[in-house]
C-alpha cells in the first residue's frame, strides 16, 4: 500500500521501506492538507510562501505519482487549498475562483468563478468523487462558520451552519474563545454516498489547555449524520482533565466507512499548566460510538495491509508545541525507522482491522447511544404541559395540533439542528445504572419566544421532571431563557443559559445542576456567572 509523508521541505512517497519518489516544498500549514487523488494515483500538496507577493500568493502544486515516482510541478496562482474531486482532478481554490488540475494529463486547468461573495476567504478541506467539503465565515451572519459542498466544476452549495464561539462571548478580553478548524476527511461508503468529517474546536486565550473539540460528519446533501463534541463526552467516552484539552488533531476514514480519530487529551494538570499531561490516543467512530482502538501514543497511524502499518510516534518528553515527530514502519512485529521530522502522514486507502463492538459484548457497560440516535427517539416522546398548551405525544418533534398563531411546543434539536449536541444530553442521575435523557424544548403562545424549559425522561421515555427555565433565576420572572449548554456529568445534569427581558434587557448567565433527590428531578447550585457582566436592567 503506497504511502506518502511531509516535512517542511519535502514530500516524499513511500512502498514498504524504500522511497518511490521525492519533491523539494515549501510546506506550510495555511495552504492545507496532504492530499491523495481519487484514482489511488497521486500524492499532492500545496508549496510555496504563506504571505502574499504583491497582493496575490505564488504557490505551486506539486505531486508525485505513487508508482513510478514522477513528479509534477504546477504553478497555481493565487491558490490556498486544495481538494482532491475524482479521479486525477484537483480542484483549488483563488482569490476569484476556482482551478481544476488533471494530474494525468498535461493541460493548463480549467477556471471556474466564485459563484458567492464571501467575508473570509473559502477553505477548501477535504474531497471525495466529484464535490469538495468546503468552510468560511457566513457571509449572512459573521458570528457563524458556514459549510458548502463545492462540485469539481466550482458551482458551491451551503450545506450547514455552526456557532463561531468567540463572537457569543461576553467577558473580558482575557477570557475570549477563538474559533479553528482543524483536520477533514472524505470517504466513498461501500454504499457510493459520499461522506465528510471535520475537527472544530474553541480555544480560550487566557488558558492554552483549554481546548473544547468536536467532530461533525456531513453527507454530501448536507445531512449532518453525527455530531460528537469530545468534551461533553455523551458518547464518545474520551474525557478530560480539569481545565483541559479535548481535540481530533487527525481524522481518516478506513475502507469500511468508520471514522478514525487521534484525540489530544491534554490535562493540564488540576490547577498548574506546568504539570501538563499530554495524551495522543487513536479512536474510532464505530456504529455511533467511539471506541478506543489503542491505548499507545501516537500522533497518527495508517494500516497498510496485512500486519503492516506506519506510525508517527512523538518525541518523549512530550510537549504541546512539538510539531515534527519520527515515523516507523511496522512489518510482522519488526519496527524500522523510515522518515523523520515529518509533519503530516496519509494513504491512498487505510484498510480495517476486525474491532470488537463493545456494545454486543457488554451491553450494560455499553456507551449510550449518539446525540443523533436519541433526538429520533424523542421525536414521538410524551410532553408534559408546557407554556400553557396541553400535554401530549410529539410528533416528529413538535407537539402536534396547535394554530399556526397560537405558538408551538417542539425539541429544540428540531428547530437548531446545528445545536442538537447542547440540547441534548445523557446521563445515570438516578444512580441505577441505566441513563436517563434529558431535552431542551421551545414554547410559546405565539408571538415572541417563551423561556426553555428541560425535560428530564427515564430510558423508557417516561417523564421525570420539568424545569422552567424562566420561574428559577432566584425566583426572578424573567421573559426570556435560552440554553447555551446542556451536558452529562457523573449523577446530574449541568446546564449554562441565559435570562433577559424584552430585547435583550437585563441580560444574566446562570449555571446550575439538575438532580434526582428520589422522587423529583430539581434544580440545584443555581449560581450566577459572575465573571460575565449582566446588561443593566
Amino acid at each position: 500500500m503506497p504511502y506518502a509523508y511531509l516535512t517542511g521541505i519535502e514530500l516524499v512517497a513511500m512502498q514498504g521501506d524504500h522511497v518511490v519518489g521525492r519533491a523539494p516544498v515549501q510546506y506550510d500549514i495555511s495552504h492545507g492538507d496532504l492530499i491523495t487523488t481519487s484514482d489511488g494515483r497521486y500524492f499532492a500538496v500545496l508549496s510555496g510562501p504563506a504571505e502574499s507577493n504583491g497582493g496575490k500568493q505564488s504557490p505551486q502544486l506539486v505531486a508525485v505519482d505513487a508508482r513510478s515516482g514522477q513528479v509534477q510541478v504546477h504553478d497555481c496562482l493565487a491558490c490556498e487549498s486544495i481538494a482532491a474531486v475524482g479521479g486525477p482532478r484537483v480542484l483549488a481554490n483563488t482569490n476569484d475562483g476556482f482551478l481544476r488540475f488533471s494530474l494525468s494529463e498535461s493541460k493548463p486547468p480549467l477556471r471556474f468563478p466564485a459563484g458567492d461573495q464571501f467575508l473570509d476567504r473559502l477553505r477548501l478541506l477535504s474531497g471525495a468523487a466529484g464535490a469538495a467539503l468546503a468552510a468560511t465565515r457566513d457571509p449572512f451572519n459573521a458570528l457563524k462558520e458556514a459549510f458548502y459542498v463545492v462540485h469539481e466544476d466550482g458551482v458551491e452549495r451551503k450545506i450547514a451552519v455552526i456557532d463561531r464561539p468567540e463572537a457569543h462571548y461576553y467577558g473580558p478580553p482575557a477570557y475570549r474563545h477563538k474559533f479553528v478548524i482543524g483536520r477533514s476527511a472524505a470517504t466513498i461508503l461501500p454504499s457510493g454516498e459520499a461522506r465528510f468529517a471535520v475537527s472544530t474546536a474553541a480555544t480560550r486565550s487566557d488558558f492554552p489547555c483549554a481546548v473544547d473539540g468536536k467532530v461533525s460528519i456531513f453527507s454530501s446533501d448536507g445531512l449532518l449524520v453525527e455530531d460528537t463534541k469530545l468534551g461533553i463526552a455523551d458518547h464518545a467516552h474520551i474525557l478530560p482533565g480539569i481545565d483541559g484539552a479535548l481535540a481530533a488533531v487527525d481524522l481518516w476514514w478506513d475502507n469500511t466507512g468508520d471514522l478514525h480519530a487521534i484525540v489530544v487529551n491534554d490535562t493540564c494538570g488540576a490547577s498548574n499548566v506546568g504539570d501538563a499531561t499530554n495524551s495522543l490516543t487513536e479512536w474510532r467512530l464505530h456504529d455511533g460510538h467511539w471506541l478506543p482502538v489503542s491505548g499507545e501514543q501516537t500522533r497518527t497511524t495508517r494500516q497498510l495491509g496485512g500486519r503492516s502499518s506506519v506510525t508517527l510516534l512523538p518525541r518523549l518528553p512530550l510537549t504541546p508545541s512539538d510539531q515534527a515527530y519520527d515515523l516507523y514502519l511496522s512489518q510482522g512485529g519488526s519496527q524500522k525507522k523510515v522518515g523523520e521530522d515529518v509533519i503530516v502522514l496519509t494513504t491512498m486507502e487505510t484498510p480495517s482491522l476486525p474491532l470488537q463492538d463493545p456494545c454486543k459484548v457488554d451491553p450494560v457497560g455499553c456507551p449510550p447511544p449518539s446525540l443523533l440516535s436519541l433526538r429520533k427517539r424523542l421525536y414521538s416522546a410524551p410532553v408534559p404541559s408546557l407554556c400553557e398548551h396541553p400535554a401530549g405525544t410529539l410528533v416528529d418533534g413538535a407537539l402536534p395540533g396547535i394554530p399556526d398563531n397560537q405558538g408551538v411546543v417542539e425539541l429544540a434539536a428540531k428547530g437548531e439542528p446545528e445545536n442538537v449536541i447542547d440540547n441534548l444530553a445523557i446521563g445515570d442521575i438516578t444512580s441505577d445504572g441505566v441513563p436517563e435523557m434529558a431535552a431542551v424544548f421551545d414554547c410559546s403562545q405565539g408571538g415572541v419566544s417563551w423561556p426553555e424549559y428541560v425535560v428530564v425522561y427515564s430510558a423508557e421515555e417516561k417523564i421525570l421532571g420539568a424545569i422552567d427555565l424562566g420561574d428559577v433565576a432566584l425566583g426572578e420572572q424573567v421573559e426570556h431563557a435560552g440554553i447555551e449548554r446542556l451536558k452529562s456529568s457523573d449523577d446530574k445534569f449541568l446546564l449554562a443559559f441565559t435570562t433577559y427581558n424584552g430585547a435583550a434587557f437585563c441580560v444574566k448567565k446562570w449555571s446550575a445542576e439538575l438532580r434526582w433527590d428520589g422522587h423529583s428531578v430539581t434544580m440545584q447550585n443555581l449560581l450566577p456567572a459572575t465573571n460575565i457582566p449582566a446588561v443593566p436592567c
